[in-house]
């Protein structure tokens, strides 16, 4: 799955594969964030008996704005190409959203870029726009170390 953590970010940054580095390093810390997320059951997987062909993932929302209701993130939806435009990635987020709302949640939040294709399934499935984030895209590759921050 650490696999498919960085060919998501890689997309998602839609740049070159140099963008996100697939370090040891990184591949480590993508394979704990997902066995934690899996230990607390915040991770769905969508396998055949080959390969894990997708996976969506969820946090609990701190930032501040956020914390005045009770919330999840759903941080990573992600299927092979292959995959897409089948349904799975639908019943993957289905899935995902009613395992939230039966931990009586009271809402779900998902970001996505403006120009994805995903955007039409998530306003689909319910989602409506409320915050905006704009980003500042400084020059070169994103360094590894927004993945793994290094001790000061």
């Amino acid at each position: 799955m650490a696999e498919l953590w960085l060919a998501l970010h890689r997309e998602h940054l839609r740049g070159p594969s140099r963008q996100v580095r697939a370090t040891r390093r990184n591949r480590e810390l993508a394979q704990s964030h997902l066995r934690q997320l899996a230990t607390l059951k915040q991770v769905w997987v969508l396998a055949s008996r080959a390969d894990v062909l997708g996976y969506a993932a969820a946090v609990p929302n701190l930032s501040p704005v956020e914390m005045c209701f009770s919330s999840a993130a759903v941080t990573d939806l992600y299927l092979r190409p292959e995959w897409r435009g089948k349904g799975w990635g639908r019943r993957l987020l289905r899935r995902a959203l009613a395992d939230i709302r039966r931990r009586g949640l009271d809402a779900v939040t998902i970001s996505v870029a403006h120009d994805s294709p995903a955007r039409n399934l998530y306003t689909a499935e319910g989602f409506t726009p409320w915050m905006e984030t704009l980003l500042q895209r400084f020059d070169g590759p994103v360094p590894s170390r927004l993945v793994a921050p290094e001790a000061p």
